[in-house]
């Protein structure tokens, strides 16, 4: 990929070390970015922190989600789509499956 700049990612964990980091480093690259945490504050102040020094156009959003539970992915999802203006996620072709009953490339 030449350029994040225009595109949409999703980092789960992103309430601190190495999921933070990454969620700065896109947004710095111009890349929108939504995370999540199971930490209200360190989900907040990260998205906080990625806003500050995103690049223009990149929008950063942080939510609170279990990834363990279902129910909180699914609002997730839809927390994302909405706030994103997003109808999907598209994973690399290569990318493995994240979720079981999801095949390979397939946006979910």
């Amino acid at each position: 990929m030449d350029s994040f700049s225009g595109k949409l990612a999703v980092v789960t964990g992103g309430g601190s070390g190495m999921g933070r980091e990454l969620v700065r480093q896109l947004a710095a690259q111009g890349c929108s970015v939504a995370t999540c945490d199971i930490n209200t504050d360190g989900v907040s102040e990260t998205a906080d922190l990625a806003r500050a020094g995103a690049a223009s156009g990149a929008e950063v959003s942080g939510h609170v989600c279990d990834v363990s539970d279902e129910a909180q992915v699914l609002r997730f999802r839809d927390e994302v789509r909405t706030e994103h203006a997003s109808d999907h996620v598209d994973r690399p072709p290569s990318a493995e499956p994240a979720h079981p009953r999801a095949q390979p490339g397939q946006a979910v």
